[in-house]
């Protein structure tokens, strides 16, 4: 048997290698929009479906249950609900120093969740924190004083 006509449960060969490739994304004209308010405002807007009357937070073009385009602004939050945390206890690069919460978090008026940071807790015990984190807790936006129209420009939610 040829080394071609090898089994596929033979040895796989793993090359292991790092890409480091900075590069400037457009974020486009709804994207832009949304992070312009948020920096320039301090507040936080979604957009509403025409066909299905979502309300999609972070703001998109289009609606990714109906495909139809969105253009109808909505304000939402600051205040919310986690619908669903992690702790995370693991170094991972390029993200804050563990023990970290991230969450999902609906914002009052919205129907989609963002991914944000959940700050101003206590992780010194990670089982006591998560017991005061549960589905359903309350949040409000914390934001940066220097904001620069980007997701960060929300430091963290905190627990109300």
């Amino acid at each position: 048997m040829s080394k071609m006509e090898q089994s596929s449960e033979e040895e796989s060969i793993v090359i292991e290698t790092r890409w480091n490739i900075p590069f400037a994304h457009h974020a486009g004209r709804t994207a832009s929009r949304f992070f312009r308010a948020m920096r320039d405002e301090q507040k936080i807007y979604g957009v509403r479906c025409g066909q299905c009357q979502r309300v999609l937070v972070p703001a998109r073009s289009f609606c990714e249950q109906c495909f139809v385009p969105v253009q109808d602004w909505v304000e939402v939050g600051p205040q919310g609900s986690i619908e669903s945390f992690a702790i995370n206890c693991m170094q991972y690069e390029g993200l804050p120093t563990p023990p970290y919460v991230i969450a999902l978090v609906k914002l009052d008026g919205a129907d989609t969740s963002l991914l944000h940071w959940i700050g101003d807790l206590d992780l010194s015990n990670v089982e006591m924190a998560a017991s005061r984190i549960p589905i359903g807790t309350r949040v409000e936006a914390v934001w940066k004083a220097k904001r620069d129209g980007a997701m960060t420009d929300i430091a963290y939610f905190r627990l109300l």
